[in-house]
């Protein structure tokens, strides 16, 4: 597999073939088109299902389409979100470029739209959850371009996922991939600047889509025509505002659309006290004698606890007469402080601070007051999400840290770190970040070791004496470490070898010409030695074939040095 943030822009020749085979087995297809299939599989490895995507036909002998696909490795493996459908790993076999995703085992939102529209609850929670994980995206510069529900898979308890990010451009480095005034998308759902330039699209064009959305998924009607008054008249202004053809005058970002809309839904819900007339039930609007207890047209209680003093009093009553509290101000103040709390604890799930997030929840979900029974059912929804993403987070965090150990053990330190590095950094434990140093330590450690190892060889292409004991051993002290730390590279292993065995004699040592035959040397050179050395230099002068011997000698000397060196640079 290959390292997703140092991926190739050519995804073809470049990339390293891999046996797909010997870690996945493949189990049915799950989706299958004219440019890609989408297979169940499952990661024998680490024991869990995933999905394989593959491109298909002419799109994958294409640069540009399999540049595509690149993209949304690329894109896709830089978030981490609950909301966003997650790439685990990408590679290349000889059947062409696939992608290792995450699973989700439910439906598309497209799939499920053909049952009919959603209620307006479900669809703005829905939508909510989908600006949360726009917003991750936008604040890392990647634009999606291309939402609209096929792209939008449901899990087993309705939580949307946001996938196929093809289409997706980072807006600080598009590489040159998109071309002025090329058109990406699907049109129903493609805001009006990307109709005319994908290259102008940014973060609003993402939210006009998703707007677009929101529209089908309220009426069931798809939105290639808007009519705003079949929206409900408290959602209608929002996706009016996210629906304009000018960018400038759209909700800015995704948290501010979600606070539009979490406000329109609550304008639905309110129910102000002060309109009821005496006997009218809050719940059903039916006409009651103003002493009976519980409703006759639907049973629930006309009588509530003041919310200062908890003393019984009239559904309709404005004031509590046993401490004289505005209910309806009372009600309005905690509402708005309850809307807070969400808002503060979506923010800290945002940020994967799960423990901090539930914490702030907490006093939502105590409370039992009959006009925040939406607020307290958002709480109860956000707290469920909360939970299910901090076991999701768990498991992942355990399968990087088996999978990062097994490649630790087989001397893979880069993927060792690939994956350590996938655990978000708020998730970060104290042992963590030391196995990461750690790796991070020895990775650096082997890889001065090498260039040294392999520079020493080199340099001795310059060195007559390549035998020189000194220089041999500083080579196997540089080998025996790198082993040491690698014990399984076969070529350091190799040369280490043959250092061995020239240091314990096995290759010819060049002896000095001091040691010849008929030449006494005790100790310092005395006068008598001088004298022989020169008279013996004189007769090799004179005598022609004396010179050619020692000119030969030294030839082969020299070949021999040279093919000790070629010997040791061949694994280089």
């Amino acid at each position: 597999m290959s390292d997703l943030s140092d991926l190739s822009d050519d995804l073809g020749d470049a990339m390293p073939l891999v046996d797909l085979s010997e870690r996945y087995k493949i189990q049915e297809t799950l989706g299958k088109g004219g440019m890609g299939v989408v297979l169940r599989a499952l990661d024998t490895r680490l024991n869990r299902p995933v999905a394989i995507k593959r491109v298909l036909g002419e799109m994958a002998r294409s640069k540009k389409a399999l540049s595509r696909f690149l993209t949304e490795a690329q894109a896709i493996a830089s978030l981490n979100h609950f909301n966003i459908v997650q790439i685990y790993d990408y590679g290349h076999d000889a059947e062409g470029p696939f992608i290792i995703m995450e699973l989700v085992e439910g439906e598309s939102l497209q799939q499920k739209l053909k049952a009919g529209p959603l209620a307006i609850d479900e669809a703005i929670e829905m939508a909510c959850q989908l600006c949360d994980g726009l917003a991750i995206a936008h604040e890392q510069g990647i634009v999606h371009r291309d939402i609209k529900p096929a792209n939008i898979l449901l899990t087993g308890r309705g939580e949307p996922k946001l996938t196929d990010f093809g289409l997706a451009r980072q807006e600080t480095a598009d590489h040159g991939q998109t071309k002025t005034g090329v058109v990406l998308g699907t049109i129903d759902f493609m805001p009006p600047e990307q109709r005319r330039d994908a290259t102008a699209t940014d973060a609003r064009s993402d939210l006009w889509s998703l707007a677009a959305t929101i529209y089908q998924m309220i009426t069931g009607s798809s939105p290639k025509v808007i009519r705003l008054d079949q929206i409900p008249a408290n959602i209608a202004p929002v996706l009016g505002k996210m629906l304009e053809e000018i960018p400038d005058k759209r909700y800015a970002t995704a948290a501010d659309f979600k606070t539009a809309l979490r406000e329109g839904v609550a304008t639905v819900t309110t129910t102000v006290s002060a309109e009821l007339s005496a006997g009218v039930c809050p719940a059903c609007q039916a006409p009651n004698d103003v002493g009976r207890k519980f409703c006759r047209g639907c049973g629930n209680s006309l009588q509530l606890q003041c919310l200062q003093c908890k003393a019984t009093l009239p559904a309709w009553e404005v004031f509590c007469g046993e401490c004289g509290t505005n209910q309806e101000n009372l009600r309005q103040s905690l509402q708005a402080k309850f809307d807070g709390i969400l808002q503060q604890a979506e923010q800290q799930f945002s940020h994967l601070k799960f423990d901090t997030a539930l914490s702030l929840l907490a006093p939502v979900l105590e409370c039992d007051h009959e006009f925040a029974a939406e607020t307290i059912k958002r709480a109860e929804t956000l707290a469920a999400r909360i939970g299910a993403e901090q076991q999701r987070q768990q498991q992942l965090i355990d399968q990087v840290q088996q999978l990062a150990a097994q490649y630790r053990q087989e001397y893979e330190f880069v993927k060792a770190l690939h994956e350590l590095k996938k655990i978000p950094q708020p998730l970060q434990t104290r042992a963590i970040k030391e196995q990461v140093k750690e790796i991070q330590q020895v990775r650096s450690e082997v890889h001065t070791l090498r260039s040294q190892i392999k520079d020493a060889i080199q340099k001795r292409k310059t060195f007559a004496a390549f035998d020189q004991k000194g220089q041999m051993q500083g080579l196997l002290a540089l080998t025996t470490r790198y082993l040491e730390l690698h014990p399984v590279h076969e070529k350091i292993a190799q040369i280490h070898q043959k250092l061995l065995a020239r240091e314990g004699g096995q290759f010819p040592v060049v002896q000095p010409r001091e040691a010849s035959a008929g030449i006494q040397i005790k100790g310092g050179e005395g006068e008598g030695t001088v004298a022989s050395r020169k008279r013996e230099e004189k007769k090799e002068e004179k005598n022609p074939s004396a010179l050619i011997g020692n000119v030969l000698g030294a030839i082969v000397i020299g070949m021999a040095i040279l093919r000790l060196i070629m010997w040791l640079l061949q694994d280089f």
